[in-house]
This record gives structure tokens, C-alpha cells and sequence, in this order.
């Protein structure tokens, strides 16, 4: 059947466009994860390993700055929740270094930073640190 009349309202555009940024986001995230992953687990000792590290976490704040700018600040708070302790950390520094999220995310990184900073991993240290500096910024 051919349609007689045909209307255009502009919003076809405007819809495949939010659902391609949507689509983007979606994998962008998961490729973030995966790098996450493979950056928690990776073997800082091995010289062959820590170009793939460093790599891993140039493109990990690629994504989160590409996801910013798409929009996906809460898509990408997802992350937080993750099994993996290693994506966790890193959503939650990228989210509160790189990206505009609401006081429902922030306070969720930030519980996720104190959980880094009260365990006994090697990046402790740096999580206190950055706590200490982030209550600094805020008065």
C-alpha cells in the first residue's frame, strides 16, 4: 500500500541518531570493561605486558571521554556495579574525574573509591590520596 500523504516532523533524524549514540554507548562500554578487565589481571612484571597495560588505559579514558561527550554519563555508571573490582575502580575515577555524573552516581564512586582505599591492594594508597584531595576541592 503507498501511502498518499507522507509527513516529516524531523523526529526520524533526531531518534536514529540518539538510538545510534545509545548503540555506540553500549559498546564503547563494553570494550571498556573488557579493558578494565584485562588491565586488573595483566602481569605488570612482564615488560611485553605493561605496553599492553598502559594501552589499555589510554583507551579506557578515550571511552570515557567518547561516552561523555555522547551523553552516556549514566549508562556508564553501570560499570560501578560490576563483579569485577577492577572495572569497578576504574568507572568510578573515570566517572569522577572525566565525566558530569548526577549525586546518585557520584555518591556511588565515591563508595567504590572508599572501598579501594579501606582494602589492603596496592592501590590503596593512591585511592586515600585522591579522597583526601577530592574533600579538599569541595570546600
Amino acid at each position: 500500500m503507498e501511502l498518499l500523504f507522507k509527513f516529516d516532523f524531523g523526529f526520524s533524524d533526531k531518534l536514529d541518531t540518539k538510538t545510534e549514540d545509545r548503540n555506540r554507548t553500549k559498546r564503547l562500554i563494553e570494550e571498556y570493561v573488557n579493558l578494565a578487565i584485562f588491565h586488573g589481571t595483566a602481569n605488570n612484571y612482564d615488560p611485553a605486558e605493561v605496553k599492553k597495560i598502559n594501552t589499555a588505559a589510554n583507551g579506557m579514558l578515550k571511552i570515557s571521554y567518547t561516552v561523555n561527550e555522547l551523553s552516556g554519563t549514566p549508562e556508564f555508571s553501570k560499570p560501578l556495579k560490576h563483579p569485577n573490582p577492577s572495572v569497578r575502580s576504574w568507572a568510578a575515577f573515570n566517572l569522577m574525574e572525566m565525566m558530569n555524573p548526577n549525586e546518585i552516581t557520584i555518591e556511588q564512586a565515591l563508595s567504590v573509591i572508599q572501598i579501594l582505599a579501606n582494602s589492603d591492594c596496592l592501590d590503596a594508597y593512591g585511592a586515600k590520596f585522591w579522597l583526601r584531595k577530592y574533600e579538599k576541592s569541595k570546600i
